[in-house]
């Protein structure tokens, strides 16, 4: 017969292990963070959908591109070896001089720019329908798992301007500077959104212009962009005080 603990009255277990409450506020100060800005809208331009999103993905080359500038060198060393980028389409890239202008110590127009134009799917803000199945997201991710091409046909987006938004403050928490992009849903069909990306484009290491991807976000639900309406999507990198 099995043992019985007998209580007395009125006297209670203190447990053992320490309770953990999650905090209700995540601490930006001191960040430097992704912020996306979601909104569909119809024919007539009212908002069917909106959200705003927490950021987590900036990439490798993020930094890499960073470095580099303080560096005013494009092919420095790192971890014993000489810092490469790796292009959207795979290749690693070791800088040369047409990124640095070495009479002036300075780095080559066109460092980081992002202002892509009508239809051009290389480079500013890019879409894609992967959810992590086709490419799960790393730090180490170059290119979208599935992006969406510009057109009206099946499945396609027809993408509008890249344009920056010019540097904002709040007056004491935070200042920020963003780019934003319409894709318009000609297709027939509707259409999910279900990765976002920043690519830019440089002179990296010929006169050739090379695209490198440095952010990209896996979103956890989809945005659905219905037949005949638009996708306004926007990036914020935002520095936190």
């Amino acid at each position: 017969m099995p043992e019985i603990e007998i209580r007395p009255k009125g006297i209670r277990a203190t447990p053992s292990a320490t309770i953990i409450r999650p905090q209700k506020t995540i601490d930006l100060a001191g960040a430097v963070a992704l912020e996306l800005l979601l909104q569909v809208k119809d024919k007539d331009g009212r908002i069917t959908e909106e959200r705003v999103e927490q950021g987590h993905s900036f990439l490798a080359n993020f930094i890499k591109l960073l470095y580099c500038s303080m560096m005013a060198h494009p092919a420095p060393m790192c971890d014993g070896a000489t810092l490469q980028l790796v292009d959207t389409s795979g290749i690693a890239r070791t800088g040369s001089s047409y990124y640095a202008l070495a009479s002036s110590g300075g780095l080559y127009t066109g460092f980081m720019q992002a202002n892509a134009g009508v239809g051009s799917t290389s480079w500013g803000v890019l879409v894609g329908t992967d959810d992590g199945t086709i490419l799960p997201k790393d730090i180490l991710n170059y290119a979208l798992g599935d992006k969406i091409a510009h057109g009206t046909g099946a499945g396609q987006l027809s993408y509008g301007d890249s344009s920056i938004v010019p540097i904002t403050h709040d007056g004491a928490t935070y200042s920020y500077a963003g780019i934003t992009r319409s894709f318009s849903n000609g297709s027939g069909s509707p259409i999910n959104v279900k990765e976002i990306g920043l690519a830019t484009t440089c002179y990296w290491d010929t006169s050739t212009l090379r695209y490198f991807l440095l952010a990209r976000d896996i979103l956890g639900v989809a945005v659905t962009i219905p037949t005949g309406q638009a996708l306004t999507a926007s990036i914020r990198l935002k520095c936190y005080c």
